[in-house]
């Protein structure tokens, strides 16, 4: 558990953000929300907005996610399988 002086104050996100990881072994293109690397749509977040995001792995595989951010900012969840 974080210390006091890093702990974010208990509260609502402003924007939720969804990644969904889509793909097959067969064509070997990886999609995230319907959309190939070259395709991206960025998920965005104003400064001092409070985010929530949620991976769901819709592909039969497991895909380790990393996102990177100030770590006193951030807190980790769970990641869903659909």
């Amino acid at each position: 558990m974080a210390t006091g002086n890093v702990m974010l104050s208990q509260g609502q996100p402003d924007v939720n953000l969804k990644a969904g990881l889509g793909g097959d072994m067969t064509s070997y293109a990886w999609k995230i929300n319907g959309r190939t690397f070259d395709d991206t749509e960025p998920l965005t977040i104003r400064q001092g907005q409070r985010a929530r995001l949620t991976f769901t792995d819709m592909t039969m595989m497991w895909h380790p996610m990393r996102y990177t951010v100030t770590p006193s900012r951030s807190s980790y969840g769970r990641v869903s399988r659909a």
